[in-house]
Order: C-alpha cells, then sequence, then structure tokens
C-alpha cells in the first residue's frame, strides 16, 4: 500500500489527470489516475458529462487503488498550480429573484411546470492545499465525496443525488426533489409537486425503455446538515437489449436539474441564467465490467490559481417565492462553502 500512494502522490506533480471518490456507502476513497478518451473493449473508464452535453465523455483508468480516509494526508494539490479560471460574476440577490419571476411567470402561463434556476457565487483565493478541501470533504455524510482534475481543471463536491446505479442487471436510480430546512416540520404542497415532477418522469423514461418489475418506493426524507430533501428510491430490472450509455445519455438532465418538459426548461435556462453552468448539474461516474455507477454533479465548486466557483439551484414552479428560493441556494453553498470557512487559505 505504501508503494501504492507514492505512486499515486507522484503522479499528482507530474500533472496526470484524477479522480477520487468516497462513496455514500463506504469508508473507503477509491483513486483513479485518468489516461486520455480513449476506452479500449470493456475496460474500466471514468465518464462525465456536463450539465449542457448529450453525449458522455469517456477516461480511461490507467491505475486505481482504493484507500483508507485516513491516507489522504499524504496527498498534496497546490491551487498555484492549477489553471486561471475566467471570473464570472457573482449573481446577486436582485438578479436571481428577477429570473425566478420571470420563471414563475413561465410556469403560471403553462409553458413550463418546473424549472431549476441556478446561481454562482465566485470567491478569491490565495495559496490553499486543495487535499485540505477534499479532507473535510470526505466528512459530509450520505454524498458523493469527490474531487476531479482534468488536466489544470479542478472540481469538488458533495453529492448526494444518484443517478443510476447498474449491477447485474439489477438498477437502481431516485427521485431527489423539494427541499427544506431543518427548523421546518412539514412539506410544502410546492416542494411535493416538485418532487412529483422528478419521479413520474423517471418512472416513464423506465417504462419507454422496457424496464420491469419497476419498484417506486415510498418517499423519505434525506438528511444533509440543515437541509432536507424528499426522495423516492427506485429499482427495476434491466432490458436485456439497453446498452448503460443509451439510458444516461436519455435520463440527462432530469427534472431535478432541468425542470419539466425538459426542452423548454433548457431552453429557459440557456436564455436566463446568467453563466454557463459547466459540470454543475451534470454527472460523473465510474463503469467497469460489473457494475455501471453515476452522480449528479450539486453541492459542488470550481477551484482554479485564482478564484473558485460555488454552484447552486433551485426548483421553481407556479407557487415559488423568490426570495425563499435565495436563501435555498444560499443554504446550498454553505455545504461546500463551509469548507472553505473552517479550512483557511494561507
Amino acid at each position: 500500500m505504501t508503494n501504492d500512494l507514492a505512486i499515486f502522490s507522484s503522479e499528482i506533480f507530474q500533472g496526470k489527470s484524477f479522480f477520487c471518490l468516497k462513496r455514500p456507502d463506504s469508508t473507503k476513497i477509491e483513486v483513479y489516475i485518468l489516461g486520455e478518451k480513449t476506452v479500449v473493449d470493456d475496460s474500466p473508464y471514468f465518464a462525465f458529462c456536463p450539465f449542457n452535453g448529450r453525449q458522455i465523455n469517456k477516461l480511461s483508468i490507467t491505475y486505481s487503488i482504493e484507500i483508507d480516509s485516513d491516507a489522504i494526508m499524504k496527498f498534496s494539490l497546490l491551487n498555484t498550480l492549477l489553471s486561471e479560471i475566467e471570473i464570472t460574476e457573482t449573481t446577486s440577490q436582485s438578479q436571481y429573484e428577477s429570473i425566478v419571476e420571470k420563471a414563475i411567470n413561465e410556469c403560471k402561463s403553462n409553458k413550463i411546470e418546473k424549472v431549476v434556476v441556478g446561481g454562482l457565487r465566485n470567491i478569491s483565493i490565495s495559496e490553499i492545499d486543495v487535499f485540505d478541501w477534499y479532507r473535510a470533504c470526505v466528512l459530509i455524510p450520505n454524498s458523493y465525496c469527490y474531487l476531479l482534475k482534468i488536466r489544470n481543471e479542478v472540481w469538488l463536491g458533495a453529492s448526494p443525488e444518484l443517478l443510476f446505479r447498474l449491477q447485474n442487471r439489477h438498477f437502481e436510480t431516485m427521485a431527489l426533489a423539494g427541499t427544506r430546512f431543518e427548523t421546518q416540520t412539514s412539506w410544502g404542497q410546492k416542494e411535493i409537486d416538485e418532487h412529483q415532477i422528478v419521479g413520474e418522469y423517471i418512472a416513464d423514461l423506465l417504462h419507454q425503455n422496457g424496464f420491469k418489475k419497476i419498484a417506486q418506493h415510498q418517499a423519505v426524507n434525506k438528511n444533509l446538515g440543515t437541509i432536507q430533501h424528499l426522495c423516492t428510491h427506485i429499482s427495476a430490472e434491466w432490458p436485456v437489449n439497453l446498452h448503460s450509455d443509451d439510458l444516461v445519455e436519455k435520463m440527462h438532465p432530469t427534472p431535478a436539474l432541468a425542470g419539466f418538459p425538459k426542452e423548454k426548461s433548457i431552453a429557459f435556462i440557456g436564455e436566463n441564467e446568467l453563466f454557463d453552468r459547466e459540470l454543475f448539474g451534470g454527472y460523473l461516474g465510474i463503469v467497469n465490467t460489473h457494475k455501471s455507477e453515476f452522480f449528479v454533479n450539486i453541492r459542488c465548486m470550481k477551484i482554479g490559481r485564482n478564484v473558485l466557483n460555488l454552484y447552486a439551484g433551485a426548483g421553481i414552479n407556479k407557487d415559488s417565492n423568490p426570495t425563499a428560493e435565495w436563501e435555498e441556494i444560499n443554504r446550498k453553498m454553505e455545504v461546500m462553502g463551509n469548507l472553505i470557512a473552517t479550512n483557511p487559505q494561507n
């Protein structure tokens, strides 16, 4: 194991792309050195797709290990080694609430049922070790805690949302939508409706693609610190002739990240949001011969040499309140923002 860690650490300093992942049901961290955009035969690969992407990107895995979480104390990556990223203006409260008002009007006129409106917070940074933040990130419960470096671009996140998992024809996914804070004791109709749209969309998609034994379980509260989401777990039997690439491209983005109807919601986002989502709202995952598992990239940030960008979104329907939605995205940004506050820069 010591030699493995030495190899992985040296690869970081040689500028290789890599992906670190702690899954919600594991105490271990998987680490992968990534190759170029080539996948041979049934070789394992890292998969990713930005929010606006329509086709999965695949990077070969040249080396991988599984380690205990305390072993990442041996790793280091200074932001001074990263690329500068373009400084995007922080979304202001007035800008955000104006877009939400427009979205509410679209919903009231029945042009769309739901649309997810995102915001961005830009923060200047000095010298930091990115792994200091990742070491804090893996402590976040019930989440896919990851650190991704592709060339000199770095993303860090703790996503609670499974896109789907496939193993031996057993398929699992979730409808995760509707948000409340720990001080709230009941779900409003707005959140219930928002969640129902996502569940119905996924169930219809599975029926259309020949899935059998579809089971849509009762919604539960998914607790994530000071935030709770409505979550419905969905399982099914995978069709014999369906490739995982085909389904993930059809599912993405679900109404939890875009809205419904999908294309009208995506068009609204493109016309009104003030920034490029890039990987925010996209998906990441690992695929091998035994298992495919993808998660949605929320509760995330992009880190550059000079700045970082925090991202969050809220689902808007006819019953939304602009100020409440503004508060929601800021509470969501705190999940990653607290890593910065508790692990100060040099």
